[in-house]
């Protein structure tokens, strides 16, 4: 009987406070839950200095009350992974989505981790997204030639100014195709010199 009489005085209570303030009882009833897709953006291994493309990260509001205030942050190596476009803030009614494009930007070779993470007026939702990348060093060989490349076409450049202009080289000096090319000449009529006075 005590237990009847108690349950019925539950109920009435709540009959009571629902009469009172009945967005109380909603409220109360809130859940908030956001769902991110992808889960997590594996990206691909990228050259130190250079960045990834863009990979788009859409977060759903699937709870039943609406969000405030978003923000969305990175954590782990957060250094090596940045936020463009992103518009996840301001609000977010239940149903709706927003976007957050993510790329990797490697520092340094080797793997990295770090993890996307929003924050609203009502709940924080930490590491959403698995996020991970690996940089790697740009071919040696590759940098090597580009070098070598860079350097001839500078030498070559020197050299036909030198030559092609009338006084160029009092002026800005010859380049070292240009001195080289000297040289050579220099060597091979000192050689027929000598072989003049032999004869």
């Amino acid at each position: 009987m005590k237990k009847v009489m108690l349950f019925v005085a539950t109920i009435l209570a709540g009959l009571v406070m629902y009469s009172i303030n009945p967005l109380s009882v909603y409220s109360a009833a809130c859940f908030y839950e956001v769902t991110p897709s992808p889960t997590s953006v594996p990206f691909a291994d990228t050259i130190v200095g250079n960045s990834s493309a863009a990979t788009t990260v859409t977060i759903t509001n699937s709870g039943n009350c609406d969000l405030t205030s978003l923000s969305a942050s990175l954590s782990g190596d957060s250094g090596e992974f940045s936020i463009g476009t992103n518009t996840c803030t301001g609000g977010l009614s239940h149903g709706a989505s927003c976007q957050v494009d993510i790329t990797f930007e490697p520092s340094a070779a080797g793997n990295s981790s770090a993890a996307l993470s929003l924050s609203t007026g009502e709940v924080n939702f930490p590491d959403l997204v698995a996020l991970s990348g690996t940089g790697i060093a740009a071919p040696a060989d590759s940098t090597a030639l580009l070098a070598v490349a860079a350097l001839q076409s500078q030498d070559d450049s020197d050299g036909c100014n030198a030559i092609a202009s009338t006084g160029a080289a009092g002026q800005r000096g010859f380049g070292p195709a240009a001195l080289g090319l000297v040289a050579m000449l220099g060597l091979v009529m000192a050689t027929a010199a000598v072989r003049r006075r032999r004869k």
